[in-house]
């Protein structure tokens, strides 16, 4: 089912040059209707927001066009204008606060990109010059809202991206990379005071064994391909690959206010980056 094109109640009626935008209609090189999609990312993708989490999110349409009506702009101008729009109402201060902090940094360049892109630019982006880490992001990518054949499509072409055949034999060198990039910082994280989960053995650490587990042989064994944790250890567990324990009681503690907790348990013994080589 497409979802409907006409704005929602957060869109402003001015977004363009003082045209009312919802008598714009975005459409591809066809002249069909263009669908717009919001893919969640992280925790958000996982479905693992806790108390403090901020929402990852990137904005996906479906080709590059221009809108009908009154004024003529560019999709790209229009979605990106959709993007800031939602984005705006998402972290508007009010009398109670906001709905949620929102980081855009996972989309193809980050703070310098476009708030928003078709999916041919994904795909040439990733296939191109996308980071290993980039890809690793893709494995929990989720359609929030919006248009569900658009949504379907990117997250066909993540799974493409993520798992295409041979990706174990050029991620194996970054993963180890990445690994170690991260527990030299893990001492300077500890003396500077850093949130238990983000020091070696922590949850962030757990994840990372797992999403890099998953990155190495969820491209042979799909039942590997899983965007909520702790669903993927079992079946890495299955496939003799060693995971560690306890995801699920660190991800739980998560969830709790800080007020409430007790006293934190010891950290996960973290494997060796190379035994997954």
């Amino acid at each position: 089912m497409r979802a409907s094109l006409r704005p929602p109640r957060w869109w402003s009626r001015s977004s363009t040059r003082g045209t009312d935008a919802r008598a714009m209609s975005p459409r591809d090189g066809q002249r069909m209707p263009t669908g717009f999609a919001v893919i969640a990312l992280g925790k958000h993708g996982g479905a693992e927001l806790n108390y403090s989490s901020d929402i990852d999110l990137c904005f996906v349409y479906e080709a590059e066009g221009e809108t009908d009506g009154p004024e003529v702009v560019s999709n790209r101008a229009f979605f990106a204008r959709v993007a800031e729009q939602l984005v705006g109402a998402l972290t508007a201060m009010t009398e109670e606060g906001t709905v949620f902090r929102v980081d855009l940094r996972l989309r193809p360049e980050g703070t310098g990109g476009p708030l928003a892109l078709p999916l041919a630019a994904y795909r040439a982006y990733h296939q191109t010059r996308g980071a290993q880490w980039e890809r690793q992001a893709l494995i929990k990518a989720r359609v929030a809202t919006g248009d569900e054949r658009v949504g379907q499509a990117f997250l066909d072409l993540a799974r493409e991206i993520v798992y295409r055949p041979g990706v174990e034999r050029e991620a194996l060198g970054e993963i180890r990379a990445m690994k170690n990039r991260i527990d030299r910082r893990s001492p300077r994280a500890r003396a500077a005071g850093a949130p238990r989960q983000a020091r070696r053995g922590g949850i962030r650490d757990i994840e990372f064994h797992i999403q890099a587990l998953q990155l190495l042989y969820g491209g042979q064994d799909p039942w590997l391909r899983e965007r909520q944790q702790p669903a993927g250890p079992p079946p890495a567990r299955r496939a003799g690959v060693p995971l560690l324990g306890g995801v699920g009681a660190a991800r739980a503690r998560l969830h709790i206010p800080p007020d409430d907790r007790a006293s934190p348990p010891a950290p996960a013994r973290a494997p060796d980056a190379h035994a997954a080589g």
